[in-house]
């Protein structure tokens, strides 16, 4: 591979029951370096346990040798599960979990890889007990990464080129805006710690809760804002007068203040910001 070749590995974590979809990850890679190769000197390397690792090393500590083999510096985790889920690992986890969750501590800590998880629909008839159980188990950590939206992508798919369709487009978006500043993390001066003199702890309750339910039930679905936070991608808090929007908007900029924080948290202030961003110039009025 010449030197100026920049490659952008793709992880494909996944059982085999799915080795039709990850095939058709590998051809997508294979089709979309056809074009990149050429364009943006651009390689799509899809990686995954059948293809890039030794066959000799699967036994009882083959998920230690599957990420010493294939590491863990991908660009982008691809995870597929249909109606099986994998036999457990001494660390008590299938294999395509542990990938699951190893991705997802280091995309947390370092902004990397994009993570995407494909589950298939298409029904199926279980063989036997254990096949039944297997497919529990699918659906419970379909259930598990739900809350997870902020830092993967969840699809659910039936046929091979509904599934290829948006693979092609997950991977085209990743490498169109690559050079983006949208994956960079911009230079941005660190934040001090505001502090907040008193504070009593609140709770509050997303908007559809409040509208669906009576003023007890509402107790009840209300969560700390810092929960809130990890299981929605975007938020913005609504409240009476001086119930206390501004202190909460300082607790949340103060506590993702750590170094090991996915945030890089601002503080601004609306009233300043208006005032200074949108001054108008000495002889203009507003339109």
């Amino acid at each position: 591979m010449p030197e100026d070749m920049r490659t952008i590995k793709v992880f494909i974590s996944c059982p085999g029951d799915v080795a039709e979809e990850r095939k058709e990850v590998r051809e997508v890679c294979q089709s979309l370096t056809k074009v990149f190769s050429k364009t943006q000197k651009t390689i799509i390397q899809p990686l995954d346990w059948e293809n890039d690792v030794i066959p000799e090393i699967r036994s009882e500590e083959g998920q230690l040798l599957i990420n010493t083999q294939i590491g863990n510096d991908y660009d982008v985790y691809i995870g597929i599960l249909w109606k099986r889920f994998g036999e457990r690992q001494p660390d008590s986890r299938t294999r395509t979990e542990s990938e699951f969750y190893d991705a997802l501590e280091r995309r947390k800590s370092t902004g990397k890889p994009t993570m995407y998880f494909f589950f298939k629909c298409a029904p199926y008839y279980p063989a036997d007990r254990n096949e039944s159980l297997q497919g529990a188990e699918v659906q419970d950590f379909k259930k598990a990464i739900s809350s997870y939206g902020l830092y993967c992508e969840v699809h659910d798919f039936e046929g091979l080129d509904k599934f290829k369709e948006k693979v092609y487009e997950c991977i085209l978006y990743y490498v169109e805006n690559l050079e983006s500043s949208f994956f960079q993390v911009p230079a941005i001066p660190k934040s001090s710690k505001i502090g907040i003199a008193g504070y009593l702890k609140r709770e509050i309750c997303l908007y559809k809760d409040y509208l669906s339910f009576d003023l007890f039930a509402r107790d009840e679905q209300a969560k700390d804002v810092l929960d809130l936070i990890d299981n929605n991608f975007r938020m913005v808090i609504i409240s009476d007068a001086g119930a206390g929007k501004t202190t909460e908007l300082k607790r949340i900029h103060d506590s993702f203040l750590d170094e090991n924080s996915a945030f890089k948290p601002i503080y601004v202030q609306l009233n300043r910001f208006s005032t200074t961003a949108f001054r108008l110039s000495p002889g203009t009025s507003p339109k």
